[in-house]
């Protein structure tokens, strides 16, 4: 035992130079290989902290465009609010117009059928005083109408008895040359011929001039008649606006005036509304087009987090992470089982890096979390507006409702314009003929 104990020892101290030459070698090889792995760690560890820095970048752009476009959002909403207020307002007041207008015209029917039946009895008061007046004067008037008449039919029935007896004469040195004609004999008969076409044409003329006497019948006729066409003619043809200044000027006839003003001054407000809800159709229009343009940007916001989410899970992080390990852990047992002194800083080098790759990845699932929470947030501000723009175009149609319903009323302003129209050209027509009779 002693022997082999002796010779134990003696072995070992044989054996040191080759061992440690070999430990040398096996140390700088195992220094070499772990200077390349810590170099090659520190890239990849650089490179990583590169593409999170851009993504940061990337995240906070995005970050702030969403903001951008939240903050348009809420001043769109502010916007339509206001809209939307101001529009319930002008509809407040135009219904609060039409009212006052339609009591107004009530008032205003009113008052001018008073007017009309105060008129009515006046003009039938001064008819009954002054029938029996007028009569007389007018009977008076047709008989001396008459008269002249009768003396002008008897001038002209005088020159139609001279037209006659010439005519008469004219036929009877015809009818001669006729019978002179006829006594001729055979050989002659186309001069007979010419002759009785020539009678014909003085027959024609004997016609004529017959005819031209009852048109002068007739015409005299008529004159009789023209006093009462005149007076007819007159009545037709009255022109209405020469008595209309002189009403116009009598201060107790300016609600009449009004009455007149009215149907216009309404036609031109209603123009005015539909030119301002023209306006509040094109500012929805735009609002509208607005949405639709943030709509797209916000897809595409949501299409470009969703390709950074596939990147970033897609990304060859953890293989290779895993790979890492798996070196680390071999080297680790290689240098343990060679050499624990140098292996001890060498593991504590591995567990730094296995905790920034460990942060890395938290990192990343916490701004993965982010962004899903973000694309949910955005999400559902797209309801939000989604709604509120069902909502505005609700409101919309209930103004185009609003409009019709003011459209139909203008119609009934127009017809009950046309109606006061027709009263005043009846009332301009009494007032006609009381002057006429005054």
């Amino acid at each position: 035992m002693q022997h082999l104990e002796d010779g134990i020892p003696q072995q070992i101290h044989a054996g040191l130079p080759s061992c440690e030459e070999e430990l040398q070698e096996l140390m700088h090889q195992i220094d070499i290989m772990v200077s390349r792995r810590k170099q090659e760690w520190e890239r990849h560890s650089q490179a990583l902290q590169a593409c999170l820095d851009a993504r940061e970048q990337e995240l906070l752009h995005a970050r702030a465009a969403l903001d951008h476009k939240h903050q348009e959002v809420a001043t769109l909403q502010c916007h339509i609010k206001e809209m939307k207020n101001s529009n319930k307002e002008l509809v407040q007041k135009y219904e609060e117009r039409l009212n006052t207008l339609q009591s107004e015209l009530h008032k205003l029917k009113v008052s001018y059928e008073k007017l009309q039946r105060h008129h009515m009895k006046q003009a039938q008061e001064a008819t009954n005083e002054e029938d029996s007046t007028f009569e007389s004067s007018r009977l008076s008037r047709k008989l001396e109408d008459l008269q002249a008449k009768s003396k002008e039919w008897e001038k002209q029935s005088t020159l139609h008895q001279k037209e006659l007896a010439i005519l008469e004469s004219q036929r009877r040195s015809l009818a001669e040359k006729c019978e002179y004609f006829q006594n001729w004999d055979s050989a002659e008969q186309r001069h007979e011929e010419e002759v009785n076409s020539a009678e014909r044409e003085q027959q024609g003329e004997i016609q004529h001039l017959q005819q031209s006497l009852i048109q002068h019948q007739n015409k005299s006729a008529c004159r009789a008649n023209l006093p009462l066409m005149r007076w007819e003619t007159l009545a037709n043809d009255f022109d209405y606006t020469s008595l209309l200044m002189p009403i116009l000027q009598v201060p107790k006839q300016k609600k009449i005036v009004f009455i007149y003003i009215l149907p216009v001054w309404v036609q031109k407000t209603g123009e005015e509304l539909k030119a301002e809800l023209k306006v509040r159709d094109d500012l929805l229009q735009t609002a509208e087009l607005q949405e639709k343009q943030w709509r797209g940007e916000v897809a595409r916001l949501q299409e470009q987090l969703s390709m950074q989410e596939s990147a970033i899970r897609a990304e060859p992080s953890c293989s290779h992470c895993m790979q890492l390990k798996g070196s680390s852990s071999v080297v680790r047992e290689n240098v343990q089982w060679q050499l624990k002194a140098a292996g001890e800083n060498k593991d504590n080098e591995i567990v730094k890096l296995k905790g920034i790759l460990e942060k890395l990845e938290v990192s990343q699932n916490t701004q993965a979390e982010a962004s899903r929470d973000e694309i949910s947030r955005l999400t559902a501000q797209l309801r939000d507006t989604e709604s509120a723009r069902a909502s505005a175009i609700q409101r919309a149609t209930l103004l185009q409702n609003e409009l019709r319903k003011i459209k139909g009323k203008a119609a009934e302003h127009q017809v009950a314009k046309i109606q006061l129209e027709a009263v005043s050209l009846e009332n301009k027509y009494l007032k006609e003929l009381i002057t006429e009779k005054e």
